[in-house]
């Protein structure tokens, strides 16, 4: 079982990953900016979200940027798209960034 960090620079990019594999997603977010980075899609036979958090920037900046992190699973073989995109989460139409990866366990 392998830990899998995955960052802003390989969005667009296919992942390898097996079976047991644990996934993080690590995207900069700064939520006083009213936009959040949220789950879009993804394949559950091949995924399982395990949870998401924020981690604020260090010391007490007010309204710094800090990190959005997503956990998976990798519980199935085949292939997964996964979207996540970053937009306020009251407007569908807000989307001001996105985030997109291919998870691979068909090895």
């Amino acid at each position: 079982m392998a830990q899998i960090t995955i960052d802003n620079a390989e969005s667009g990019r296919e992942i390898p990953a097996n079976q047991g594999d644990e996934l993080t997603i690590r995207l900069d977010e700064i939520p006083t900016s009213g936009y959040r980075w949220v789950l879009e899609d993804h394949d559950p036979s091949v995924l399982r979200i395990d949870g998401d958090d924020y981690t604020p920037p260090p010391g007490d900046r007010l309204g710094g940027g800090g990190t959005r992190s997503f956990r998976f699973k990798v519980v199935g073989t085949g292939r997964s798209g996964l979207r996540l995109a970053r937009r306020r989460p009251w407007d569908a139409d807000s989307t001001a960034a996105s985030f997109e990866v291919v998870i691979d366990s068909t090895h």
